[in-house]
């Protein structure tokens, strides 16, 4: 062999060991990526920080967005009214710790199986949740398969976890997360935190600017009772229905503020005036009813802003922020506010409590 040969040879050796080694690499690398060890994370890096935007697809139901808006979760769908954090926090947080239980390679018809086929001419598309960041960029994906079941017994079952795949994997994996988040209603994401009108001082109702009765009192110690009646017999159940009305109010959801006065009634229809000892009155204005609730609308005054102090302005700031929306209430909820005045008066021949009527309102 001559030297020249020797070179090449060593030469050639040289290159093919290191072809080999970045092929060896790059194999590693891929089972890296799509087999994951069970017990590993699904995400190693999953950067709850720059997540700005949630949207959960949902085949025949419609998305659900969940966006940032000035550092403060809101529900794009609906008028982005202030989401329930605490709800996209635990999502985040599960997402972050996502495990694998079980990999899974699965052909298409096996992805059917797991709800888990996502293509254009399947009916029965799995959901979606998909993390994007501030520029529209999508980091994170993952589909939602069907949950796993244990049985108990004959009759009855518990959930193990529930199969999914992310967009950067072959195979499918079966985790102990359940995602229970893509079964919740639009209504579900929203804020439920909500006014609450204590230390009432007056109450009165008026329909198209006529007052039909009025509650009052000249201290917060004093009982609330009804004005101008005289010699009846007063339902003071009915006047504690109506002030736990007012502390425990709920809402259902959010209308569009842009909704044709004609078709919300707000300002033609019910306003019930609360004035509080706070020195603060509520206006709520009660319009017309759409399916199993009414429009709701409020206005919230302080009689002397001057000399409230800085814990007085505080929670003036944290009531107003509800004057800014439309809201649906249940109609229920709110019949002990639009009562008529013979609703205070006692039956003279039983003194009980009208039928269907309640001390507390309902939940």
């Amino acid at each position: 062999m001559t030297k020249k040969s020797f070179i090449i040879l060593v030469l050639s050796a040289l290159v093919l060991s290191t072809l080999s080694f970045f092929f060896m690499k790059r194999t590693i690398g891929n089972y890296n990526i799509y087999e994951n060890s069970v017990g590993s994370k699904v995400f190693d890096n999953f950067n709850i920080s720059k997540i700005d935007k949630i949207i959960i697809s949902r085949p025949k139901l419609g998305n659900i967005i969940l966006q940032k808006i000035s550092g403060i979760w809101c529900v794009n769908n609906l008028f982005n009214y202030p989401a329930d954090s605490s709800k996209i926090t635990e999502l985040l947080k599960e997402t972050a710790r996502l495990q694998i239980l079980q990999t899974v390679k699965a052909n298409n018809k096996e992805l059917e199986h797991l709800d888990l086929q996502d293509t254009s001419f399947n009916d029965n598309k799995p959901y979606k949740i998909e993390f994007i960041n501030n520029k529209n960029k999508t980091l994170y994906s993952i589909l939602i398969g069907k949950l796993r079941f244990k049985s108990i017994d004959k009759k009855s079952q518990y959930p193990l976890g529930r199969y999914i795949k992310v967009s950067s994997q072959n195979n499918v994996f079966f985790t102990d997360t359940l995602f229970n988040e893509v079964n919740y209603s639009v209504n579900n994401w929203l804020n439920n935190v909500f006014i609450s009108i204590d230390n009432v001082k007056q109450i009165q109702l008026f329909i198209k600017n006529k007052r039909q009765w009025q509650l009052a009192r000249k201290s917060i110690q004093n009982p609330l009772t009804l004005m101008n009646i005289k010699n009846r017999m007063i339902n003071k159940e009915h006047i504690t229905k109506i002030t736990n009305t007012l502390k425990n109010l709920k809402f259902l959801s959010i209308a569009n503020n842009k909704t044709s006065p004609i078709i919300t009634g707000i300002k033609n229809s019910f306003k019930l005036s609360i004035l509080t000892f706070d020195n603060i009155r509520y206006n709520i204005y009660i319009g017309n009813s759409t399916d199993n609730a009414r429009y709701v609308k409020f206005e919230i005054i302080p009689i002397n802003k001057a000399h409230l102090n800085d814990k007085e302005r505080i929670f003036l700031d944290k009531q107003r922020q509800f004057e800014n929306w439309l809201y649906l209430i249940n109609i229920n909820r709110l019949k002990p506010l639009i009562s008529s005045e013979d609703e205070f008066i006692k039956s003279s021949n039983t003194g009980k409590m009208p039928t269907g009527s309640y001390t507390y309102p309902i939940s």
